[in-house]
């Protein structure tokens, strides 16, 4: 299981984008945590149906879309605080120290696991890395996976962004991420507004 098939939607509702969310319609800006400041875009086939259950502590948003033939697109935004040996000055030095490659991470039962881009960044401009990559899990029934996880710090709380898609096979999962996903999820990471609070 990866890192969305064990937090997104089990069993939730799959909701269904003609074409990829490309023109202003195809978005809604939703505000989270009953805050205006603090807003993401969400493709607007996600309706109303964007927010995690009521039992997940730390989920901020979470929704599944289709578009056409693609496999599903699942998308989680968690937000959790510092604890044991991690604090801001750790992750912001790991994050230069590796030029973002340290999101490059998933189940140690994962193989053939491929790093299709990282980077470290900037957003809302606090520290930021993001890698997606492809993995076979050989312990699901759809096998193939892209997952992009993207991580921005703040002093109080860590926000952690992934999307992901799963098919049959691990060239599917690419295929279906290059021509109908990458585009979307990038937008979704540039739009994500963190609350002033954090400021």
């Amino acid at each position: 299981m990866g890192v969305l098939r064990s937090s997104v939607l089990s069993g939730g509702l799959l909701l269904v984008l003609c074409g990829t969310a490309a023109a202003d319609s195809d978005w809604q800006t939703v505000s989270l945590d009953n805050d205006p400041s603090f807003m993401i875009d969400v493709p607007s086939a996600a309706g109303g149906n964007y927010l995690p259950s009521k039992d997940d502590k730390d989920g901020l948003m979470s929704f599944e879309v289709a578009s056409g033939n693609a496999p599903p697109l699942d998308c989680y935004l968690g937000r959790s605080g510092y604890d044991g040996g991690s604090s801001f000055e750790t992750l912001l030095a790991n994050i230069a120290a590796s030029a973002g490659k340290v999101m490059c991470s998933t189940r140690d039962d994962a193989t053939n696991i491929t790093v299709i881009d990282y980077n470290a960044q900037t957003l809302n401009g606090r520290p930021a890395a993001s890698c997606v990559l492809s993995y076979t899990d050989p312990a699901e029934k759809q096998q193939g996976a892209v997952e992009a996880i993207m991580v921005v710090a703040t002093r109080k709380n860590i926000y952690s962004l992934a999307c992901g898609i799963y098919a049959e096979t691990q060239d599917q999962a690419e295929k279906g991420w290059h021509a109908d996903w990458a585009g979307t999820v990038e937008h979704i990471q540039q739009s994500l507004q963190l609350p002033k609070s954090e400021n």
